[in-house]
This record gives structure tokens, sequence and C-alpha cells, in this order.
């Protein structure tokens, strides 16, 4: 079942030595994710839409989002431990930061990764350039005119998931463009979605290609239909590190290839078994950040 309504629980815990009475809240109002929103812009320069929280909600079948309220030293562990609870035997998965990973895996069995990394690579948009030239093999369309079940049969071998309700709800969101590439026999070889998120930013996500002809297609085509686009502070892809692909897409759109930046970010991390996925054609995931984080707290 999904949890849709508020629930809070009172309980005391002694951080840093004394006794303070903490709000753990389920499913909190809007506003507190929107508290969330800027706190991780500030700390960690994260992204996203406001209406994001109600997407969650309305999408996954098990969707619960833990808060808790007040500050202090030790309270990530007890937050964590309510989460695994509701996991229980499932297989469960989240993505670890660098300085996370291995306490995941060690403390909590989070020990089924993959061998690579996910790197995020960025680039500014006033350092793009878009090519007057990219191959003719390759033509995109609008989502919303395209075989949607081809769309759909497309992404299954992404991920063996149907994501056909995500996908449409997800396409449909405010100041969302997506576009679908094909090659000359009409296949469809990707797709992607940007979106206008916080801090003034872009963001490629998901982004698939079956090559890097076609996602140069794909993401000029794009761009060309944002207004204004040169006015966004940037945009980048969270991408796989044995993907190369997607470093060199974003160095054929900036003005030189010192203008991309890029580091490791996350870890793909599983409790049960580890859910392979076609890495050379996932350029950007989307939603990463959906998952456990702790503001001004130690995980002990």
């Amino acid at each position: 079942m999904r949890s849709t309504g508020l629930s809070a629980v009172h309980y005391l815990l002694p951080p840093a030595g004394k006794m303070t009475e903490l709000e753990t809240l389920v499913n909190p109002p809007q506003e507190v994710f929107e508290e969330i929103v800027k706190l991780t812009s500030e700390t960690e320069d994260w992204a996203f839409q406001l209406g994001d929280y109600q997407f969650w909600s309305k999408n996954f079948d098990q969707f619960w989002l833990f808060t808790i309220v007040e500050k202090g030293t030790g309270l990530g562990k007890p937050l964590f431990k309510k989460v695994m609870d509701i996991v229980g035997d499932h297989n469960a998965t989240l993505t670890g930061v660098v300085k996370m990973s291995a306490k995941y895996a060690s403390d909590f069995g989070f020990d089924k990764v993959p061998e690579h990394w996910h790197l995020f690579s960025s680039l500014k948009c006033a350092d793009v350039v878009i090519p007057d030239k990219v191959s003719e093999k390759y033509t995109t369309k609008l989502w919303s005119d395209v075989d949607y079940e081809a769309l759909t049969a497309y992404d299954r071998t992404i991920c063996v998931r149907d994501r056909k309700k995500m996908m449409t709800n997800w396409f449909n969101l405010p100041d969302t463009f997506t576009r679908v590439v094909f090659d000359e026999s009409g296949k469809i070889v990707g797709f992607s979605t940007i979106r206008l998120v916080s801090k003034n930013k872009m963001s490629p996500a998901p982004f698939y290609a079956d090559n890097l002809e076609a996602a140069e297609v794909l993401l000029k085509d794009l761009l060309n239909m944002i207004p204004n686009w040169q006015q966004y502070a940037s945009f980048g892809f969270l991408h796989p590190e044995c993907n190369k692909d997607p470093l060199k897409l974003l160095e054929k759109f900036a003005k030189n290839k010192e203008s991309v930046t890029s580091a490791v970010f996350i870890r793909s991390q599983f409790t049960k078994k580890l859910i392979p996925t076609p890495d050379q054609k996932v350029y950007a995931l989307a939603d990463c950040a959906h998952q456990f984080h702790v503001f001004n707290y130690k995980l002990i």
C-alpha cells in the first residue's frame, strides 16, 4: 500500500548529550518539501521543480517521505532505520555519494554495486555553442506526436519495469520539454526530457540514446525548442562512468573542452540483487536525489 496522509511520531532522542523532543513526519505538507528544496539547493547544489513531490507521491506505487523536524547530531541512523523497517526483506536500492557509499554497504547491507560510479558532467549555458550541422541520419519529434506504444517499448529496453504511466506524467509536467529521436528507418533510438528547475538550471533527465550521433541531434533539437535557453545557468548529465559519450556530447556543444566539468558523484547500491542497466544508452539519470539525505546531521 502507499501511505498518502500526514502522520507524526513524537519521541525523545539524546543528541549531543541532551534530551530533545523530535517530530517525525511521514509524507509531510508541501511546505516541508519546499524547505528541503531550499536546503539541498544551498548545501548540495541540487535542483528540483516544486511539483516533484506531488509527482513522486502520485506515480510511485509505494511512496513515503520521512522527515525529522529538529536540528541535532545522530538523527540520521534512527531515520534510516524507519525507512529500512518498511523495506523489510525486499531488494532495496539507493544512490550513495562518495563519502557515504562504504558506510551504506558495511552498516546497512547496500553492498551489491556495479563496478563503475556515476559522474556528473556539466556545462554553463554561457559556454554552449549549438553545432550548425549534426548527423542527417536522425530526426526528432515531440513525444506527443509519436506512437506511444513504440515509445513505451523502447523504454523497456532501458528499464524492465513498465513505466508508461510515470513517463506520461513526467512528460506532462510544467516547464518540461521532451523529444524522441528516430533513425532513417523510422525506428526509435532514444528520447530525452529537459526540465526547467530551481537555481535557474536546466535538467536533461532522463536522456537515452543508442549512439552519440543520435544524441547530438536530440540535444540540438531540445535546446532549440526551449525559449531563451541561453538565460539559464547550466545543465549537466548524471551518467555512468563507463559511458564516455555523455562527456563527448557536452564537449561537442561547448566553446572548448575546458568548459566542461566532470566529477565522481554517486554509486547505485542494492541490498539483495544488483539490477543491471544498458549503460551505453544512458546519458543521464533522473530523480537520483529522491532518496536519503541528512542536513547538518551525522549518520552514526
